[in-house]
């Protein structure tokens, strides 16, 4: 179907463009008559086609602005995806209140209470230090020694329930030297002539005994 519109020519009876003035086959002008016979459709029909190209004009934009659309909206998705995961990638940890710790008491400490230290070298007492009633009793006995002479000593405590450190010292190295054995033992060992003190110390009490030791 033709858009231009066509006349007929009244001479030769051809039919052209309506878009001329005269007959390309014969040369003839074309008049009203020309005109009139052109095909009674050729109007309708140069309207449908216009209309037709603007259809087919408008469906293109459509796609054209679909398409864009759909590309700008997969492009959207595919940011918020992007910063999805990062956001999930990067995100810190949510540490849950810590409820606060209350310290449980420190348990009181019993006070150690010692009636009596009893200083022996066998059989024999050395030193007594003894608490009645608040007043303090006090023995002391001196021990010889030869030289070089070793010599275990003991230290007892009362009440024998009491658990505690017994510290064996010496007040002059050079006339003897002691250490601690095991349990409530304590060791002497003469060095040199002259006397020097023992000191056995338990908790805040200390006990003395005078050592002797002779050059021979």
């Amino acid at each position: 179907m033709s858009i231009i519109p066509e006349a007929k020519c009244s001479r030769c009876d051809r039919k052209f463009s309506a878009l001329r003035t005269r007959c390309p086959y014969c040369g003839a002008r074309r008049n009203v008559a020309g005109k009139r016979s052109a095909d009674e459709g050729s109007v309708w029909r140069m309207v449908v086609g216009l209309s037709l190209l603007a259809i087919l004009l408008i469906a293109i934009i459509v796609m054209i602005a679909g398409a864009s659309r759909d590309k700008k909206e997969a492009d959207a998705l595919a940011s918020a995806s992007a910063a999805a995961a990062w956001a999930a990638e990067n995100a810190t940890p949510e540490v849950p209140p810590t409820m606060p710790v209350t310290p449980s008491p420190s348990p009181t400490p019993v006070p150690v209470i010692i009636e009596s230290l009893q200083l022996r070298y066998g059989e024999d007492e050395l030193a007594v230090v003894e608490w009645d009633d608040g007043v303090t009793a006090e023995y002391r006995y001196d021990l010889t020694l030869g030289a070089d002479e070793v010599l275990a000593l003991s230290c007892y405590i009362v009440p024998e329930t009491v658990q505690a450190e017994i510290t064996w010292a010496s007040s002059d190295d050079k006339v003897f030297t002691v250490r601690s054995l095991e349990g409530n033992m304590g060791e002497l060992t003469a060095v040199g002539e002259g006397t020097a003190y023992l000191n056995v110390t338990v908790e805040n009490v200390t006990i003395k005994a005078l050592i002797r030791v002779n050059g021979d």
